[in-house]
């Protein structure tokens, strides 16, 4: 076992990554019941292609949406998105901070603030409308803790 996987750290949330299957999976089945079934009979070529196409972006984030999540390593921040992967070297890293409110319109996640002012929110961590206020504090925390760490180094 190497360095990094030893000290490599995984934050999910097991029935968010569920949840976020599960849409992606009805949305899949639903672009691929068009590829087989039409009002008039047989499909069309163009809706079999958008159905064939939509279809297969459902699939790719069934897998995007199964590995939400927040991963630390020894260099660097990994923040994994349904649509984007971040990787943030602990030295560029101001603060990490809990999610905002439920309602939150944009970066709803614990926020990753950059040192030059950008930050990054991580999906797997939005607040839900039952979530407890200090749901991802202690995830917060700990990312802190490790980003405080890494600094010392």
């Amino acid at each position: 076992m190497n360095r990094e996987n030893a000290a490599r750290r995984v934050f999910r949330r097991p029935g968010w990554n569920l949840l976020a299957v599960s849409v992606s999976f009805c949305y899949t089945m639903i672009a691929a019941s068009g590829i087989f079934v039409a009002d008039s009979g047989e499909p069309s070529v163009t809706q079999r292609t958008v159905c064939t196409t939509a279809a297969l972006i459902g699939i790719v984030l069934m897998f995007r949406a199964a590995r939400l999540a927040i991963v630390a390593t020894p260099d660097h921040l990994v923040v994994r998105n349904i649509f984007r992967t971040h990787t943030v070297p602990w030295g560029e890293i101001a603060s990490i901070a809990p999610p905002k409110s439920y309602g939150a319109t944009r970066k709803g996640g614990i926020i990753v603030s950059r040192i030059d002012g950008s930050s990054l929110s991580a999906t797997a961590y939005v607040r839900g409308p039952h979530n407890r206020d200090s749901f991802a504090v202690s995830v917060a925390n700990n990312l802190q803790q490790m980003a405080a760490r890494a600094a010392q180094r």
